[in-house]
């Protein structure tokens, strides 16, 4: 129970809206457990501090650590789109930089 209040008194202190809280969580439910607690609170911190236009793009691995598809977060948007293959994730840049 002390962790939910640590993050209950983060997101207070942060100012972080319900809202976003909610859907954060949301989705840390949906990841898989081989995504992994530490790489969702990471990735949670770095959408609160750092402001950028820039998508973030990270693989996703099956339990043997075999790359099964990519992950893109459009941050001006705020959709993520997945990708089975490389060059699916270069032509959506290719587009997202040209619209």
């Amino acid at each position: 129970m002390k962790r939910n209040l640590n993050w209950e008194r983060y997101k207070q202190l942060e100012l972080i809206p319900d809202a976003m809280w909610e859907a954060t969580l949301d989705e840390a439910k949906q990841h898989s457990k081989s995504q992994g607690w530490l790489n969702l609170v990471w990735d949670f911190l770095v959408d609160c501090l750092i402001e950028t236009t820039e998508p973030r793009i990270r693989e996703k691995h099956d339990r043997h650590h075999k790359c099964i598809s990519w992950e893109a977060y459009d941050p001006t948007t705020g959709t993520t789109h997945c990708f089975s293959s490389k060059t699916e994730v270069l032509a959506w840049l290719e587009r997202r930089h040209f619209r």
